[in-house]
């Protein structure tokens, strides 16, 4: 019974692992960027100063977080920290559905901001 336990526990383990390696590769990456017009409630919206090209620009910003789970009170702290002390960040996230696009032909806060999945100092 211990093995077919510790085996099943193993098999779910690889699972979940391969599942989170998946998303991750699926994440894009821009670094060095300087935050820009931060805005939000529940859900923040954050512009850059130079927008990767697979980003939509609704009215300066380009990308958006939840901020009301524990991960996304985290990447609030992160942005608000860099942003209040000048330095710039590096972002991982999820491409936009209507890369190049604007408020004006599409983009907008509810389904087609990049969607960030992590936020770090650069530098």
């Amino acid at each position: 019974m211990k093995s077919s336990t510790a085996n099943c526990l193993l098999g779910f383990f690889l699972l979940l692992t391969l599942s989170l390696s998946s998303f991750f590769c699926k994440a894009d990456y821009a670094g060095n960027l300087k935050v820009k017009k931060l805005f939000g409630n529940g859900s923040i919206l954050f512009g850059v100063s130079t927008p990767p090209p697979n980003t939509c620009d609704y009215f300066g910003r380009h990308f958006k977080f939840d901020a009301t789970t524990d991960g996304g009170k985290n990447l609030l702290s992160i942005l608000l920290a860099a942003h209040l002390s000048d330095k710039n960040v590096d972002v991982w996230y999820l491409p936009s559905k209507l890369p190049g696009s604007s408020e004006d032909n599409g983009c907008n806060p509810h389904d087609t901001l990049a969607v960030v999945t992590q936020i770090g100092f650069a530098n």
